[in-house]
């Protein structure tokens, strides 16, 4: 489990996490965005808590949350529209 989660601005990430202190930052452009969604981000977070990298390991591990796909769809979705 985390020590902490807070919002955080971020430029180019949703989240992220410090495996050493255990925490975890979220992006404050998700404030407004569905719960489905930020749960996912926090999933994600989580998962690098345990597993830094973004290797075929992690990805099964996030895979579990039941709306992960449709969450990264959705998420994509929104980067294009911050990058315009």
């Amino acid at each position: 489990l985390p020590s902490s989660v807070r919002w955080a601005t971020q430029t180019t990430r949703w989240g992220s996490a410090t495996p050493l202190d255990r925490s975890i930052r979220i992006n404050r452009q998700l404030q407004h965005q569905p719960d489905w969604v930020l749960d996912y981000v926090l999933v994600h977070e989580i998962a690098h808590l345990e597993i830094p990298d973004h290797s075929s390991e992690f990805w099964e591990l996030v895979a579990r949350y039941p709306l992960a796909e449709r969450a990264r769809g959705f998420l994509l979705g929104l980067e294009s529209v911050r990058t315009g």
